[in-house]
């Protein structure tokens, strides 16, 4: 499917990942069906900035962000519940648009008649599919439907124990999460806050990310390096967004820095 490309600011252009070739750029309607806004107090202004926000889709394995690296954008994973209100209302617009109905959508237009038609059938097939885990994920005790909504896994690389004489980018990321360390549990482990949902755990180096969770707003807020390498463990979307929305989220991380400038 073609995809529209995201126009971002000259500013963000030099540090924010570029599309891939399976990304799509959301519509503020397809927006309004993420449930991570449905807690607040005023909808976002999704039209202020067209293109901001990047549906991705991730297989296990694939790599979402690298410990390090420069960083200008916060991500969501969606919920299967998401995922499904989006693509049905894709599917709508889609179905409207081979029926000849004056539709606006930016990642449509450019499609002929025929790559309408199989990405009807496509999401009518994924629609199907992410139905039957609404259901299971329903039916399923609270045990089981957490392991089911695990999707991805931060992990440190870099690690954040001080040393003696820690330069570069490692010198860094101890200047922000090193002093944040504290003890959890009878046993006086370790955890390591970082710019996401949950603490790593110091003895295997791992946190869990789970459906409906948002991380890296440390990078969007104030272009920090990314504090952890997350990698999908499981298939899932995420939203990529540069833009003002995750900041007002409920779901803020617990690590933030203070006076962080916003972006755009």
């Amino acid at each position: 499917m073609a995809k529209s490309a995201a126009m971002l600011p000259p500013d963000l252009s030099e540090i924010a990942e570029s599309l891939r070739e399976d990304d799509e750029v959301l519509t503020a309607g397809e927006l309004q069906q993420i449930s991570l806004f449905d807690d607040l107090k005023k909808t976002p202004s999704f039209d202020r900035f067209p293109g901001f926000t990047v549906l991705r889709r991730c297989e296990p394995g694939r790599v979402i962000c690298q410990q390090g690296d420069a960083g200008a954008t916060a991500f969501a994973i969606l919920t299967s519940q998401d995922v499904l209100a989006i693509r049905r209302q894709q599917l709508q617009t889609l179905q409207s648009m081979v029926a000849g109905e004056p539709v606006e959508h930016r990642g449509f237009e450019s499609l002929d008649a025929q790559e309408r038609a199989d990405l009807v059938l496509e999401y009518e097939a994924e629609i199907s599919g992410y139905e039957d885990r609404c259901r299971q994920l329903e039916s399923s005790d609270a045990s089981a439907r957490r392991q089911l909504q695990q999707v991805a896994a931060a992990q440190l690389v870099v690690s954040l124990e001080p040393t003696h004489g820690s330069k570069g980018i490692k010198r860094w990321l101890n200047s922000f999460f090193g002093g944040r360390r504290k003890l959890a549990g009878s046993d006086g482990s370790r955890l390591i806050p970082i710019d996401g949902p949950s603490d790593i755990d110091s003895e295997t180096r791992q946190a869990p990310l789970f459906e409906g969770e948002l991380f890296g707003e440390m990078s969007c807020m104030n272009r920090s390096p990314r504090s952890a390498t997350v990698v999908a463990t499981g298939q899932c979307y995420l939203s990529r967004d540069g833009s003002q929305c995750p900041r007002h989220s409920p779901q803020r991380p617990k690590v933030q820095v203070a006076d962080g400038r916003g972006v755009p």
